[in-house]
This record gives structure tokens, C-alpha cells and sequence, in this order.
């Protein structure tokens, strides 16, 4: 009698928790880049995790041949980008992954998917955020953020794999990233030139002359220079490019090695 007489209450407040409770199953779920992800990501400072985001959608066979380079425009909003983009009223956008600048990653949408985040960009590309701001600047006196490099008397990120370069291990995790699908989908190693051509009609409405259609590492502001102006003119995309490229290709030393290990190995097998 006791239970049936508290079965309606108890009901009432699983029904009150589970209402409460995000629909997780309406999220992005990891895919096939997951384990290989966290193999490539493994050092203990980057802690590499998923969190499935939001909005995503099907590619619809296009083909991967573009990483698009964004930023948060902000310091420390690593863990609220991700918040948004698992937000329930967020119905806009999303990205494949979110780096902090210490290093840290998240990935939010497996790379078979097509994140939100670069309008007609999206199916043919991966979108990376990356904590920090779009608007350098040159001189130190000044007090504009600079993401992309150290400010004068500023203490060296420990993480910085070539410390005294002015570059933050941030970029470290997302050479790793690039080097990632370039090899994957065989995406140009290059940081192409030129932007969307666009003009405002009497009205002040934004018109498009001509989309931008170069693959590789791309900004954002070349898709979208109307509005978006990320990473901003300091980013240091030769740097991307020479990092990633000594990922990609080991050090005569560290070939050397590899090669010297396999023949012992042959050695062996035949003895």
C-alpha cells in the first residue's frame, strides 16, 4: 500500500530529472578518427577528449580538401565555446574541434560530418577554433591582444615544444591536428592567397560576386571578409605549414633510425 500510495510522487520526479537532463543521444557521437586522434594526441598536457556537438549534418559524398582556422575571440573561452556548441538553444553553429591555447583539445564532431561553421565551406572542410583573438598588432607598446605571439616580459609557456619562438603550444596541437587529415584526405600543405569578392547593394545588403574556391588552410575571413576577419593577420601560417611538414616528414636522423630498426628486424626473421 505504501508504494502505491508514493508511486504517482515518484513518478512525477523521474519525470522532472529526465526533463532536466540534456537529450544526449541527439548529439554528435565520435567516429572513426577517435582512437587514432587519441593515439596522435597523447601527451598529458593536451588532454584530448570528445564531447559531441549540437549541430552537425551528412557531407552528402563531398569530399574533405580544406581545414578551416578560426578563432574564439577571446581569452580563456575554451571550455565555453564547448558549452555553446552543446547548447540546447544553439542552432547555428558548430565546429570539428576546439583547441585552448595552452594546448588542450576537444573534438566535437567526427570528420565524416559536416560541422557549422564556414557557410558554403562546410561540407568540403574541417573547422578548427582556436582560443584567442583575430587582431594582432606590431607594436608591443600597445594593448591589443595578441594571440599569436609572446608579449614583451610575458612568461614562456612551458608546453611550447620550441620555446622563445613566440608561439604557443596551441599551434603545437594544431600542427598535429592538420599533419592529421592532410594525410588522412590528402589536403594541400599550403595557406592559399586571395578572399570572397562581395559588394553592398543600395540597400546595405551584402552580395556575393564570387565565392572563394581554394583548398587547403584557409581563414575564415577568406570565406566570409564581409564579416569575419579570423585568425587575423598575425597568425603565423608558414609556421603551421613547417611544423606540420616535420610531423609529416621525420628527420633524416629519426628516418635513419626507423630504417636501421627494420633492417635489424629482416635481420632477425631470416636467422
Amino acid at each position: 500500500m505504501r508504494i502505491t500510495r508514493f508511486w504517482p510522487a515518484i513518478a512525477a520526479a523521474t519525470a522532472m530529472a529526465l526533463a532536466a537532463t540534456p537529450n544526449l543521444s541527439a548529439f554528435e557521437s565520435s567516429g572513426g578518427d577517435l582512437p587514432d586522434l587519441a593515439n596522435t594526441l597523447n601527451k598529458p598536457w593536451q588532454e584530448f577528449q570528445f564531447k559531441g556537438a549540437k549541430n552537425a549534418s551528412s557531407r552528402n559524398g563531398a569530399g574533405v580538401n580544406s581545414i578551416v582556422i578560426h578563432t574564439t575571440e577571446g581569452s580563456g573561452v575554451y571550455e565555453n565555446t564547448i558549452n555553446w556548441f552543446r547548447n540546447s538553444s544553439n542552432n547555428s553553429n558548430s565546429a570539428h574541434f576546439v583547441i585552448a591555447r595552452d594546448g588542450r583539445v576537444t573534438q566535437m564532431v567526427d570528420s565524416s560530418r559536416r560541422s557549422w561553421h564556414a557557410t558554403y565551406y562546410n561540407r568540403r572542410s574541417i573547422g578548427i577554433e582556436m582560443s584567442g583573438f583575430s587582431f594582432g598588432h606590431s607594436d608591443p607598446n600597445d594593448d591589443k591582444p595578441d594571440t599569436w605571439r609572446y608579449e614583451v616580459g610575458e612568461i614562456p609557456d612551458p608546453h611550447d615544444p620550441t620555446p622563445g619562438d613566440g608561439y604557443r603550444s596551441n599551434l603545437d596541437t594544431l600542427a598535429q591536428i592538420v599533419a592529421f587529415y592532410v594525410d588522412k584526405y590528402n589536403v594541400p600543405l599550403v595557406h592559399p592567397t586571395g578572399e570572397a569578392q562581395w559588394h553592398r547593394n543600395s540597400e546595405g545588403d551584402v552580395v556575393i560576386d564570387s565565392e572563394y574556391n581554394q583548398s587547403g588552410l584557409v581563414a575564415h575571413g577568406q570565406i566570409q571578409p564581409w564579416s569575419r576577419r579570423d585568425p587575423g593577420p598575425e597568425f603565423p601560417w608558414d609556421e603551421l605549414i613547417s611544423r606540420t611538414n616535420a610531423i609529416l616528414v621525420p628527420e633524416p636522423a629519426t628516418a635513419s633510425l626507423f630504417l636501421g630498426a627494420g633492417l635489424l628486424f629482416l635481420r632477425r626473421r631470416r636467422a
